[in-house]
């Protein structure tokens, strides 16, 4: 995959905010975990990708009645001899000082990859977002939203809106935990560099993401989470990627 692929695959890892994601496993109000995924696209879709992967991530958070704090790194394991070749990272802080149950939203992400032999090193471009987040629960399960204006760090800086919603509950005497993610968003098509220079206006982007874990015990889970992109890759408007996992919560 060509790193001006990669730039818009990763990007989309940066966008999603998982405010309530803990506590839908646990009543706790600190909690944190590892994920190992094996992402199987090359195997549904070589044409494009160039092998499968392992992504390592590790998540943290913090809840407090003025609001709650993530950490979220990812590491992909797809550079040569199977060393990483993406690493991103996600930061992002709700605030509430008033009565009205609605959140400021706080948020950074940003990263470097590596294309390849045939290539040199990239960023992950940095994006600051700035908005409103709600959060209620729905049909015993959680949910997460915001809307947010979106700063993102081209050569041509882009100044976008983002929406994002989130849902997950767990189900069959907690043995099943299911979450949804859709994030859509704008972007200029111009980013300032040698690649869209000739592009102009806007386009809408947007990602899904759909988690099923099996808890063996309160500790570990099996599972898998299914992907789907538009408009993210630059050779098809609809992409659809799973992988296999297994989760540590501690």
């Amino acid at each position: 995959m060509y790193p001006e692929k990669l730039h818009r695959y990763n990007e989309i890892r940066m966008k999603r905010c998982f405010t309530l994601y803990f506590i839908l496993l646990s009543a706790a109000v600190t909690a944190q975990n590892l994920e190992l995924h094996y992402d199987i696209r090359h195997s549904l879709d070589p044409r494009y990708n160039e092998k499968n992967f392992i992504t390592f991530s590790f998540e943290t958070f913090r809840w407090a009645e003025y609001g709650s704090f993530l950490l979220k790194v990812e590491f992909d394991f797809k550079g040569k001899n199977n060393n990483i070749g993406n690493l991103y990272t996600q930061i992002s802080q709700t605030l509430k000082f008033w009565v009205f149950p609605v959140y400021l939203h706080l948020e950074y992400a940003g990263g470097l990859g590596y294309g390849g032999e045939a290539y040199t090193g990239y960023y992950i471009n940095n994006a600051f977002l700035l908005g409103a987040a709600y959060s209620f629960q729905w049909k015993n399960g959680w949910v997460s939203t915001y809307l947010a204006y979106k700063y993102n760090n081209f050569d041509k800086p882009s100044h976008d809106a983002q929406y994002s919603f989130w849902w997950g509950k767990n189900i069959f005497n907690d043995k099943f935990s299911i979450s949804s993610n859709f994030v859509i968003w704008t972007e200029n098509k111009n980013r300032g560099d040698d690649l869209t220079a000739n592009l102009k206006g806007k386009e809408i982007l947007f990602y899904v993401e759909q988690k099923v874990w099996y808890n063996l015990n309160q500790q570990f889970s099996v599972g898998s989470k299914i992907k789907l992109f538009y408009n993210i890759f630059s050779y098809s408007s609809f992409l659809i990627y799973p992988t296999v996992a297994i989760k540590y919560n501690f």
